[in-house]
């Protein structure tokens, strides 16, 4: 990747999470092969210094969830936001790029754009799933959304927002064919016994309300594997640090043998022949290590009540997203109960040519979402710069 541009660019990023630290880094390499000497300042991580990368704040400082954390932190989000903008203005970058976190990005974005600062906004803000009033926001603060996903395109082309799709990171990192037995060795996991991957979620909220749901399902399945088989079921699961697993196990039925490992989430999807899991990205990454999955979300009265209102998609799961149908079963709110949910698990484990068909399935949408995400985001920029 050259340019012919031997200007010095100056190249405002602000990532507000460890995803976007990551695909800032890339994009920063990337850009570097291009623009040598370019600057690049904001707000990042650790991966995204280690690129030659000068932060104004600790990327964990964006860093916040929920509703109630971000409330909390409002004065002084507020503050950051105000700073970044006004440093923006003065020294006048080539272009800024906001990386995820649009509900801090995109007012910077907009306030930029009225001034000729080139935008770009990386991970497009999930306006296909619930508060679509956002794409005339995003058309307003942006010269360009970045798109993880081919489903996302309709409605960005819908409203003329200007788009490329650079595909998701993680269909690069995991590879087309899968050994389960590989992730069992490392595990030291059985070949001959049957594993079962159980992921509540990675949110303390989240964990506290799947986790009965989640064991009280295994022990359904236990009984309805007991009457006609005689492999042995090990449950598996992970979390990304020890609190979320203490949390787990404070909920977990102590008498429901369970195998627990630490940030290794991956390697649990790959030893596994099938996962009960939470919607969210964890269901992508199944999908890519070939796991046939069910896919269970339960939540108060009034939040299902708040999310039929608010959500217009059609599906939760990201792999029945990106097929635009349904490919794997989603047991949400009424449907989520114990034994609906193990016999869904059960056709996994008895029906072998189902679970071919559908690990089949998901080798073709690895192909279809693989892209070279890093550099075709680069590109994006370029093209921006040189307009």
């Amino acid at each position: 990747m050259e340019s012919s541009d031997n200007t010095i660019k100056k190249i405002a990023i602000v990532a507000g999470e460890a995803s976007g630290d990551i695909l800032g880094a890339g994009l920063i390499r990337s850009l570097k092969q291009a623009y040598p000497e370019a600057e690049f300042w904001g707000v990042g991580g650790e991966k995204m210094l280690v690129e030659g990368f000068q932060t104004l704040y600790p990327i964990d400082r964006l860093s916040v969830m929920g509703i109630f954390e971000p409330l909390k932190r409002l004065p002084e989000l507020l503050k950051m936001r105000r700073e970044i903008t006004d440093l923006c203005l003065s020294k006048k970058p080539d272009i800024y790029i906001g990386i995820d976190s649009p509900d801090f990005n995109l007012d910077i974005e907009k306030k930029l754009k009225k001034n000729q600062i080139k935008t770009i906004h990386y991970v497009g803000p999930s306006v296909w799933a619930w508060r679509q009033s956002r794409i005339h926001k995003i058309k307003s603060a942006t010269d360009l959304v970045l798109l993880l996903f081919p489903f996302e395109k309709q409605i960005y082309e819908q409203f003329n927002v200007n788009y490329e799709c650079v595909g998701h990171l993680a269909a690069q990192q995991i590879p087309i064919e899968i050994n389960k037995y590989e992730y069992r060795e490392k595990l030291g996991l059985s070949e001959s016994d049957v594993i079962i991957a159980i992921l509540p979620g990675s949110r303390d909220a989240v964990i506290r309300y799947h986790t009965k749901l989640f064991a009280n399902s295994a022990k359904k399945l236990n009984e309805m594997w007991d009457k006609r088989h005689k492999n042995k079921i090990v449950y598996v699961t992970a979390f990304p640090d020890e609190a979320k697993l203490a949390l787990f196990k404070k909920y977990w039925p102590k008498d429901l043998e369970i195998k627990c490992f630490v940030n290794q989430s991956r390697d649990v999807l790959g030893a596994a022949d099938t996962a009960l899991l939470a919607s969210g990205t964890i269901s992508l990454e199944a999908m890519l290590m070939k796991t046939p999955m069910v896919v269970a979300y339960k939540m108060s009265m009034l939040a299902y009540f708040i999310a039929k209102l608010l959500v217009k998609s059609k599906y939760i799961a990201l792999p029945n997203l990106i097929a635009q149908e349904e490919i794997v079963p989603e047991m949400i709110q009424d449907k989520a109960k114990p034994t609906l949910i193990a016999e869904k698990m059960l056709r996994y484990l008895i029906d072998l040519g189902y679970r071919d068909v559908i690990e089949d399935k998901f080798i073709e949408m690895h192909k279809f979402i693989l892209k070279d995400t890093h550099h075709l985001a680069a590109s994006a920029v370029m093209s921006v710069l040189n307009k």
